[in-house]
């Protein structure tokens, strides 16, 4: 909710005396269905989690950065946001509208010192993916690609909040 992330923001601001990163990484959905036997109730939750809560918390964090004159934002995205995953659509749909969100916050925000930046880091092992996930194998929908631990996320999105600006 709008009302969380701005009470989340302020405690930062109260207690640290400003915010220099922000990390927005809520994801996931409920809903697997094709768009015809989607759940509307689902597909509205799907994007609430992905795409209004990135939009909530930056928002109520870019005052602060922008009277600052600097900082990051960085968006965790996924792959399904830039390519078609049918019987996924909600998600997709989402994840898709955090990247878009992404390009055009960078755009908005660069004259204040502000980078934006989303990490795409592929399957990685959570309490929400563990049922279907291993570190020791590929995920089902792609024998090319390697399942991470959250720390190796962590890792790059910690790289890109301290490069220099414009970096």
């Amino acid at each position: 909710r709008e009302t969380d992330c701005r009470a989340a923001v302020e405690r930062v601001v109260s207690e640290l005396g400003r915010i220099d990163v922000l990390v927005n990484n809520a994801g996931g959905s409920s809903e697997r269905a094709s768009v015809v036997d989607s759940d509307p109730a689902k597909w509205a939750e799907t994007l609430a989690v992905n795409v209004l809560s990135v939009y909530y918390c930056t928002r109520a964090a870019l005052p602060h950065l922008v009277r600052a004159g600097r900082g990051k934002i960085v968006n965790v995205g996924s792959g399904v946001g830039h390519a078609v995953a049918p019987g996924n659509a909600a998600y997709s749909t989402a994840k898709a509208g955090v990247w878009m969100l992404t390009q055009v916050l960078a755009q908005e925000v660069w004259p204040h010192g502000i980078d934006v930046n989303e990490v795409v880091p592929g399957p990685v092992l959570t309490r929400m993916t563990e049922g279907v996930f291993r570190t020791d194998a590929p995920p089902p929908f792609s024998p090319s690609e390697r399942v991470k631990p959250p720390e190796e996320v962590a890792e790059l999105i910690l790289w890109l909040a301290t490069r220099p600006p414009g970096g």
